[in-house]
């Protein structure tokens, strides 16, 4: 009896996994990633990128979004991805030098889908308009943003990328106090806005609150939605937390989930991608 259930228990994980993946057809507008697919670290071992990028690339030829952010990125894995997704282009730079050095939080869309009209670029700190360390933070932080025009529907969409640091709680803060006040100066206030990234904070954190006061959460206001951590450290079960989000305004979210298939490999990020569809008609 012990062994019936187990396989049915383990039966039903298994079900559940591929109507994750599988379950992302239907109408809607936009359909829309994050991912943090944590930086190119050979000390990673066996979860270093060369044995994950190919992982990588087999998720998003899967799921196909039209928009994806990506964090953590060095100028090699986006060069990675430009190189093998034809369908899509990228904005972004690197954090370090607004160039090539340091993570990008770039923004890949779809050719197919958007036609891009503006982007740019600001950091997270108190001189937002170039590469600067902001308030107590541990490293250099950068929002990059887009404003795509939708092929199909004739109308804009703002899309805001970012990774938030770790350490600073005044940087936390500020951050995403400047974030709200940044996108306020950059979108047109009846434009659909989406915000993608790793905040490293939990969703009900006060240091949030900035955001979550102005912006709904896809993963909480989905029509369905999941309830999975976004970070698994490599399979350090007692580090999972949830700490990515995509948050949005003047939209409506279909549904939320989190992709937890491994394509092949043990993990292809200590993060989750996270994926939404959205109407904005």
């Amino acid at each position: 009896m012990r062994f019936i259930f187990g396989f049915l228990f383990l039966t039903f994980l298994l079900s559940c996994e591929q109507i994750e993946v599988d379950d992302l057809g239907g109408n809607f507008d936009l359909s829309l990633m994050s991912f943090n697919l944590r930086y190119d670290e050979p000390a990673d071992g066996e979860n270093q990128w060369s044995n994950r990028k190919e992982a990588c690339l087999d998720m998003l030829n899967e799921i196909r979004p039209h928009v994806f952010g990506v964090q953590e990125a060095l100028q090699n894995q986006v060069d990675f991805l430009h190189d093998n997704l034809p369908a899509y282009d990228f904005v972004g730079v690197g954090r370090d030098d607004g160039e090539s050095s340091g993570e990008y939080s770039a923004i890949f869309y779809s050719r197919d889908h958007f036609e891009l009209a503006e982007n740019g670029n600001f950091w997270l700190s108190e001189s937002p308009e170039s590469p600067s360390l902001g308030w107590d933070a541990n490293n250099i932080r950068i929002v990059s943003w887009a404003k795509l025009n939708d092929l199909q529907k004739n109308r804009a969409i703002y899309v805001f990328n970012t990774h938030f640091d770790h350490k600073g709680k005044i940087a936390q803060e500020k951050s995403s106090e400047l974030l709200i006040q940044k996108i306020q100066e950059i979108a047109e206030a009846d434009a659909s806005i989406f915000i993608t990234g790793d905040f490293n904070m939990l969703i009900g954190n006060e240091r949030l609150a900035a955001i979550t006061e102005a912006y709904f959460s896809a993963q909480r206001f989905a029509e369905s939605s999941d309830n999975h951590d976004s970070f698994n450290a490599f399979g350090r079960w007692y580090l999972n937390r949830n700490i990515d989000f995509i948050f949005f305004q003047h939209a409506e979210a279909i549904s939320y989930h989190t992709i937890v298939k491994d394509y092949g490999v043990p993990f292809i990020s200590d993060h989750y991608p996270i994926f939404s569809r959205f109407n904005y008609r």
